[in-house]
């Protein structure tokens, strides 16, 4: 069998999808095989090989462990309604992991939503009205930025206090 070059097997490696790799581990080590020259396989290709069988590992194992905790407990409580769960899926969702990171991240994201809101539906709703006062335009706009703002950190908060409140309660209901 004639050596592929490097540039060519990494070109390979990165057609391979995560899917492939992730639900398929076997089939992806042949089909890696074949990429690879049998004879004598370098080093990159040796530390590629090596570093995907330990992702595998590692995202198996992880999942295993969840499956694992979610099937030993004996909690009434769908394992999506649990408090731990609620948690990480907020955590994890875009508008709420603001709040769990740097405040002036924070408040720039924020500021370039209020802005935004401001601009491009504030700006249009307060130009609507016959009368094309600057400043009553120019008020109307920012109210309507602040209001979203206002609004938008309302949610972030009900949303955290709520899961809050469940996981700092002795009972689950």
């Amino acid at each position: 069998m004639a050596a592929i070059p490097p540039s060519t097997a990494t070109a390979a490696f990165t057609r391979l999808t995560t899917t492939n790799l992730l639900f398929f581990p076997l089939r992806f080590e042949r089909s890696a095989s074949t990429f690879l020259s049998s004879s004598s396989p370098s080093a990159r290709q040796i530390f590629f090989l090596a570093r995907r069988r330990a992702l595998i590992s590692k995202v198996t194992k992880r999942d295993r462990e969840e499956e694992s905790f979610s099937q030993s407990s004996d909690c009434p409580v769908p394992a999506e309604q649990q408090p731990a769960n609620e948690y990480k899926s907020l955590a994890g969702s875009i508008l709420f992991s603001w709040a769990a990171g740097d405040v002036s991240t924070y408040a720039s994201r924020l500021l370039v939503i209020g802005a935004a809101f401001s601009l491009f539906v504030g700006w249009p709703i307060a130009k609507f009205s016959r009368e094309n006062d600057a400043i009553r335009c120019v008020t109307g706009a920012v109210s309507a930025g602040i209001l979203f703002d206002t609004l938008l950190v309302l949610r972030m908060y009900l949303g955290w206090a709520y899961v809050g409140n469940r996981l700092l309660s002795a009972t689950v209901e």
